[in-house]
């Protein structure tokens, strides 16, 4: 995979609020209140509480007012400046290089990470040493064997056009690897994780469209391919809270 010789701000050196554009304010705080309630529910408390890739921090804020004590990990400069003047406490370097002590955690957060990361498998194998017996996890991924990635990268071939929609190593959201549900759970497992939930649910990427007719062709495209993802069980997304055993 091509790798940002000149460091991760590269990819994420930009204003939070542009590389999050197409996401909504609302429904992230909303989603981290619900992700915080879910938490407090498997592990039976609020605790200590880390979220890798924490982005414009939505999850480390709600986390801080509802009395959770929270550490974010945020690679990009710019990103990280903004979570410091929000007054949550912030690391730039890897989960890796940290140097969290052994079961430190109590719930580790890992929301729309795993795809950008060039070795997922270090990081989770550092996220089980730094997670407490019976602390949570939460990842979510793009599904590879969505319905979504199989059918666009398809039409992407037959247009022959030299990119898909699951992995963008060169352009934005930098995904660079990937996992269906049984190379997941397989990558768990090996890290003694058990699973608590687990989601496929529909969605679309946030790749680079076309305007136009031919545009607005392929958008009513991808609605029709979501929608029958949903009833298919082949959903873009998967969603996933496992326990550290």
């Amino acid at each position: 995979m091509p790798f940002p010789i000149q460091g991760l701000d590269e990819h994420y050196g930009m204003e939070a609020d542009d590389y999050f554009e197409h996401h909504d304010t609302e429904a992230k705080h909303s989603g981290a209140l619900g992700l915080l309630e879910q938490a407090e529910i498997l592990v039976g408390s609020k605790g200590k509480l880390l979220d890798i890739g924490s982005g414009r921090g939505e999850l480390l804020i709600a986390a801080k007012e509802k009395g959770w004590e929270a550490i974010g990990i945020e690679p990009s400069s710019s990103f990280a400046e903004r979570l410091r003047r929000a007054g949550v406490e912030i690391r730039q370097a890897p989960v890796e290089q940290c140097g969290f002590e052994e079961s430190s955690f109590d719930v580790v957060i890992l929301a729309a990470v795993l795809e950008h990361l060039y070795n997922p498998d270090e990081t989770i194998r550092e996220i089980s040493r730094i997670l407490r017996p019976g602390g949570a996890l939460f990842l979510d991924v793009p599904n590879e064997h969505g319905l979504y990635f199989q059918m666009g990268n398809l039409y992407l071939k037959l247009r022959q056009r030299d990119w898909v929609l699951n992995l963008a190593p060169t352009f934005s959201p930098f995904h660079v690897f990937g996992f269906g549900s049984k190379s997941l759970r397989r990558l768990l497992s090996k890290y003694g994780f058990a699973i608590a939930k687990w989601e496929v649910y529909g969605g679309t990427s946030l790749v680079p469209g076309k305007q136009g007719f031919v545009g607005l062709v392929e958008q009513q495209a991808a609605r029709f391919v979501t929608f029958l993802s949903n009833f298919a069980g082949l959903g873009t997304y998967i969603e996933v809270w496992a326990i550290r055993k």
